[in-house]
């Protein structure tokens, strides 16, 4: 008994705090009890009456209205869009747009769909941006400027190898061709041979055991160079 006195007690409470209605409210709403009676009784309503009993359907409409657009099937879009539900899930998930499910809430779809716009717009307003470039990205964006969408695309492959050029020049002059190191190899080779046709004349063949050794390994370093062209070697004569 006593949990059935404090259900009681909550409910008249609510009943207590519940927010009165306004005066015109009640007005409005006696307007619209009595136009039912009469018009359920065969009686013509009031110029009053009538209009208090247009404004309740017109009300009673929209909140149905309202019910109806959160409560879509799925079937009812498959017919409006002229998509099978495959095709409608697929696009729900890629564009993030949530018309997939058994049941669509329209103004949820509404939200999504202009957020989509507002966050595509650059995009958009230029279908030829390629994929993957950010449209949003003031450098990606840079070479489209004022020019029209058909150049667009020429403009990035100019820019793209222009790039690729200058890449190529830079490293031209970190990367010495193998042939140049080749021949300034051989030059130091001969440059060495001499100071050795010296010292031999001088000193005897002993002074030039060491840079016979020199020689010898400029041999080695050049037919490693050479890649296994020829065989490599410097006729020194020592």
């Amino acid at each position: 008994m006593a949990k059935k006195r404090q259900t009681k007690s909550t409910a008249s409470k609510k009943r207590t705090t519940a927010r009165p209605a306004s005066l015109s409210d009640a007005i409005e709403l006696k307007l619209v009890a009595r136009a039912m009676a009469k018009v359920k009784t065969g009686k013509i309503p009031t110029g009053q009456e009538r209009s208090a009993l247009k404004r309740h359907e017109s009300k009673i409409e929209e909140e149905r209205r309202w019910q109806h657009y959160a409560t879509i099937p799925q079937k009812h879009w498959r017919e409006m869009s002229g998509r099978q539900a495959k095709v409608l899930q697929e696009q729900a998930e890629r564009y993030g747009i949530p018309f997939g499910s058994a049941v669509v809430c329209l103004p949820d779809v509404v939200k999504a769909l202009h957020d989509f716009f507002s966050t595509n717009a650059k995009r958009l307003a230029r279908p030829d941006i390629p994929e993957g470039i950010d449209p949003n990205d003031p450098d990606a964006m840079v070479w489209a400027g004022d020019a029209d969408p058909g150049s667009w695309l020429d403009r990035v492959r100019r820019a793209t190898a222009l790039q690729k050029e200058l890449e190529y020049e830079k490293s031209k002059k970190q990367v010495v061709p193998r042939e140049d190191i080749h021949e300034a190899f051989t030059r130091i080779a001969g440059l060495i041979e001499s100071a050795g046709e010296k010292l031999r004349r001088r000193y005897g063949n002993d002074a030039v055991d060491a840079i016979s050794e020199v020689l010898d390994g400029l041999e080695i370093e050049i037919g490693g160079l050479s890649n296994g062209d020829a065989d490599g070697k410097i006729n020194s004569g020592l």
